[in-house]
């Protein structure tokens, strides 16, 4: 195959890949004035509240720290890591203006500042070492090159910052497996959870357009994680089948060699 062949895929390439994010951004930019009703919360979904337990059990109090929420949508998960944390930090980072404009008009009771940022992720630009945690829900399946991510990720956090993935996952035989044993632990309380998954199926019946998605398995988007130089990844298996939490922190610095 000549230069000029290989020069026509590549740009044909490249111009896929710009139409499949102008599609994503639309669907965003038009989805963000239902979301909030649609939206799976502590308040509304079981596995939500779960998953949130997992966040304040992983982080604590996380009191006075500088937060970021990856995807932050209309600042959902601002206002739940608000029962948890006072006098926070929140800078909360999506690329939809039109999620960022609900975002900017709520109340965020205890936090000591909100700000948001018109970004994509990959492109993200925090200074290096100014983060003690960052908070992704429901966004790592829509980023295809989450290596890159979790780079950017690595470089903002400060030594000692968590990182905390709540999503969707394609899960491989492992996380199936754990995702059954824990099941068959708790019937009632996954009678309760099967039953809350059905009440809202209208809401992915109804989705129209729905973006592209790059689904992993848990276990292997802990690796990544691992891979970008996170340590002590871990994966959170859920009741909702598909479902999970992934935790991981950015390394301490060495300490001062012995003399």
């Amino acid at each position: 195959m000549d230069v000029t062949a290989n020069a026509g895929i590549l740009a044909g390439f490249r111009s896929r890949r710009r139409a499949t994010r102008r599609r994503t951004h639309a669907y965003f930019e038009d989805f963000a004035a239902r979301l909030d009703a649609r939206a799976w919360t502590p308040d509304t979904a079981p596995w939500a509240r779960w998953a949130w337990d997992v966040v304040e059990r992983e982080l604590g109090p996380a009191d006075g720290v500088t937060v970021v929420d990856l995807g932050t949508g209309t600042g959902a998960c601002i206002q739940a890591m608000l029962r948890f944390t006072r006098n926070a930090r929140f800078i909360g980072v999506d690329f939809s203006e039109e999620m960022i404009r609900h975002a900017s008009a709520k109340t965020y009771d205890g936090a000591a500042e909100v700000r948001f940022v018109v970004s994509r992720l990959d492109r993200l630009d925090l200074p290096p070492g100014s983060v003690d945690i960052v908070l992704s829900a429901g966004t790592f399946h829509h980023i295809r090159n989450k290596e890159r991510v979790a780079a950017i990720i690595l470089a903002m956090l400060r030594p000692g910052g968590r990182f905390v993935n709540i999503d969707h996952f394609r899960p491989g035989p492992r996380y199936r497996a754990e995702t059954e044993a824990l099941r068959r632990r708790h019937p009632e309380e996954t009678a309760a959870n099967d039953a809350a998954r059905r009440a809202v199926q209208w809401i992915y019946d109804q989705d129209q357009g729905h973006p592209i998605e790059y689904h992993t398995d848990p276990y292997a988007f802990a690796a990544i994680m691992t891979d970008a130089g996170f340590t002590g990844a871990t994966v959170h298996a859920s009741l909702q089948p598909g479902y999970g939490v992934v935790t991981a922190r950015k390394p301490f610095l060495p300490g001062p060699a012995a003399g």
